[in-house]
């Protein structure tokens, strides 16, 4: 599994060092793409295992006295992004692994991490959208 995340990395590094317009910014680039994809696999996975398998809440941290958006705010961004850009900082550019990376794993021309970021966007919608579709028509 590892080494298909790795693979998805490189493929994303290598498309972002590629394009002209990047030459200064595909680290923070890469970097906010990938963690914005992880973060929304892992929101998706959460909300299918809390309310679909517990049916408890147990993934949120509330704060006395802050209004609820701002809760919301704050769970989405230590609970969701925080982790896997930590994740993604630890294993790709720590002490320049991403280096090692590109030399061991191919490049798909960007395909590989396009598919996996589009994935990663629309399937939370998509699975939505089957939910109240099949919802009213009571399957």
């Amino acid at each position: 599994m590892l080494g298909l995340y790795y693979r998805i990395w490189t493929d994303c590094i290598r498309r972002g060092k590629s394009q002209p317009a990047n030459t200064g910014t595909w680290k923070t680039g890469s970097l906010v793409l990938m963690t914005t994809s992880m973060s929304m696999n892992l929101l998706l996975f959460f909300a299918i295992l809390e309310r679909h398998i517990l049916h408890t809440n147990f993934y949120k941290f509330e704060i006395p006295g802050i209004s609820n958006y701002i809760n919301n705010i704050l769970n989405l961004i230590f609970l969701f992004v925080l982790p896997c850009f930590l994740v993604n900082l630890l294993l790709i550019f720590r002490n320049s692994r991403y280096k090692i990376l590109l030399k061991k794993y191919p490049y798909y021309n960007g395909k590989l991490f396009i598919t996996y970021f589009i994935i990663s966007l629309l399937l939370p919608v998509v699975l939505l959208w089957a939910a109240i579709v099949f919802n009213k028509i009571n399957f």
